[in-house]
């Protein structure tokens, strides 16, 4: 029996050994032919670039003349030193099809779940900075080898194969190079005013990375250091701003900007404020605690655990007694299988209402105690002078951010306060606030 075991498994091994090989050799050779597809510039990317279309035959681009006098503009923006930002809010302001909808109006990509209105400074920065408009084909930027183990990864730049004149260009590389030395100074400028700022940026700290989100769309928020002007000495303040809006417009989500200074002067004020309803609380539950209120709802959680308790312990005794039922024949096996399968469903309908009972119970015991943890991460805050991001990690688990600056401040332990409110409801109505 374990010779045969043995046997087996070694088969299996086998198997495996040369489906592996064959699945390598497949992804060697598929590698091998896409590679020479590149070198000769037979290779054709699905995803048209934004001012093409396909030819009949879908082997080559051609233009497409309504998509491609856009691109041409915002060449001639940049060249004219208009900034990126500007250039999206142009062509939002002139109704221009973003290159998303207009490439699923052309019939170019398949799909109608469109988010947003498309415009926006990547996709700018993507279209003045792509070749395939002055007419190159560039290949072999991402690579794959399972055959070699490797996954899909960017490879390096000597690498790629790049073939000239591979469709009809869009653009002058006059212009395009124009455009592209224009954006490495602008590259370099940031760079140097980044370096300037360096220090004073660092000293910048963002509180709620990780924790405040747009509480409309409910994605996060975006920090940025913001550079003010106008005065003699530069200076810098912090703003929030919904990730939605910034990268896909208006027509997704709108604007929920907000400054560091006031987000922070507000969820200060809503943990103080926070504080003082923890010290009311704690006062309410000291006068509570050891009353004929609390005494009384303990004695509803465990009469309620011990009645369920009862109950199962009544059916198990029924339970037991069934396939003696059977065997002597009061029952048949018809009747027996029923008989059990309505105690099985009892049974597990029992365990849920004993489960859902202890957490009731425990629940109550958990919210009642001075060392409860809400109370416990309250009294921690006490004699706060300020937000700190010891502070903040320790009380918040996060921030809500609404139009017009109003926001909700979501703080650890939420269920566990929630709770605590509800058990001092049951002691009221137990009489605990006589």
């Amino acid at each position: 029996m374990i010779t045969d075991f043995f046997l087996i498994l070694s088969v299996l091994n086998e198997q495996h050994f040369f489906n592996a090989m064959y699945s390598r050799d497949i992804s060697k050779k598929v590698s091998t032919a896409l590679r020479a597809q590149m070198e000769t510039g037979k290779f054709r990317n699905r995803n048209l670039p934004y001012g093409y279309l396909w030819n009949g035959d879908k082997t080559a681009y051609v233009v497409d003349e309504e998509a491609a006098a856009v691109v041409r503009q915002i060449f001639e923006w940049k060249r004219q030193e208009v900034s990126v930002y500007t250039i999206v809010e142009r062509l939002k302001a002139g109704g221009v099809e973003s290159p998303e909808r207009h490439k699923r109006r052309a019939g170019t990509r398949n799909g109608d779940n469109i988010q947003g209105e498309g415009w926006c400074p990547s996709t700018i920065r993507g279209i003045l900075q792509n070749r395939a408009y002055i007419g190159e084909m560039i290949c072999g930027k991402s690579e794959t080898a399972l055959y070699k183990g490797l996954k899909k990864h960017i490879s390096e730049t000597d690498k790629w194969i790049v073939v000239p004149d591979a469709h009809p260009p869009i653009v002058s590389i006059s212009d395009f190079e124009a455009v592209e030395r224009q954006m490495q100074e602008d590259s370099a400028h940031r760079e140097t005013a980044m370096e300037w700022s360096a220090d004073i940026r660092a000293g910048m700290i963002d509180l709620f990375a990780g924790k405040i989100f747009c509480a409309d769309c409910g994605k996060r928020m975006y920090y940025k250091r913001q550079r003010i002007c106008g005065c003699k000495n530069v200076t810098f303040r912090g703003v929030y701003d919904c990730s939605t809006h910034v990268r896909r417009g208006h027509a997704t989500c709108f604007n929920h900007f907000i400054r560091q200074d006031v987000l922070n002067e507000k969820v200060f004020n809503a943990i103080r404020d926070q504080l003082q309803v923890a010290l009311d609380y704690e006062k309410l539950l000291l006068a509570m605690r050891g009353g004929s209120g609390e005494a009384s709802v303990r004695e509803k959680h465990k009469a309620a655990v011990a009645s369920v308790k009862l109950r199962l312990n009544a059916l198990k005794k029924k339970r037991a007694g069934l396939y003696e039922s059977y065997v002597e024949g009061i029952l048949n096996e018809e009747e027996y299988a029923f008989a059990k399968q309505t105690y099985e469903e009892q049974y597990e309908a029992l365990n849920r209402l004993l489960d859902e009972a202890v957490e009731r119970r425990e629940r109550f015991l958990a919210s009642i105690s001075p060392d409860n943890k809400w109370l416990t991460m309250m009294r921690g805050a006490a004699g706060m002078t300020g937000l700190t991001q010891e502070l903040v990690d320790a009380i918040i688990e996060k921030v809500l951010v609404y139009g017009g600056g109003r926001i909700e401040v979501v703080f650890n332990y939420n269920d566990v306060f929630y709770a605590m409110l509800e058990c001092v409801e049951q002691i009221k109505e137990a009489g605990g606030d006589d």
